[in-house]
């Protein structure tokens, strides 16, 4: 109930949107991590024996992009997690571009992140995603007002 109403807050957004194009490579294929799939959760996960290493989640749709008008078929990968223990790894961009390149071929793969996010920022580039546009507005309740669009990181 509580997760339900502070998706209801009102809020300024402002989003870097990644894109994930057909046939691109990542620099972080070669790691040998066992990647599991919950299909009930749309996760994919890394374990350690009873770590959770990463978690990525997949999202058939996205009210953002919608708002501003991308076209589906789309997913949105989101709600990722690295444990502290193994960052700098390479395990984020090596799950990202896994994901990607699953869908990669029949949908558009976007992923969503805060202009201040560096380390993020490098991962979904080492995975091989491509800045697309910086999306801006106002929400409020599902609304959204005052949408800028740019395609540039400024």
């Amino acid at each position: 109930m509580l997760k339900q109403l502070k998706r209801l807050r009102s809020q300024s957004i402002d989003m870097l949107v990644f894109s994930f194009p057909d046939g691109a490579t990542s620099s972080q294929e070669n790691l040998n991590w066992k990647i599991e799939y919950d299909q009930a959760t749309q996760e994919y996960r890394i374990m350690d024996q009873d770590i959770l290493v990463h978690r990525s989640r997949v999202f058939h749709s996205s009210r953002l992009l919608r708002n501003f008008h991308f076209e589906k078929p789309l997913i949105t990968i989101g709600d990722c997690f690295t444990d502290d223990r193994y960052r700098g790894k390479g395990i984020y961009p090596y799950v990202l571009g896994k994901i990607a390149k699953q869908y990669a071929h029949t949908t558009q793969v976007f992923i969503l992140v805060a202009p201040d996010n560096i380390p993020s920022i490098k991962g979904i580039e080492k995975a091989g995603f491509q800045f697309t546009a910086r999306l801006r507005s106002f929400r409020f309740l599902v609304f959204y007002f005052r949408k800028r669009i740019s395609i540039t990181r400024k």
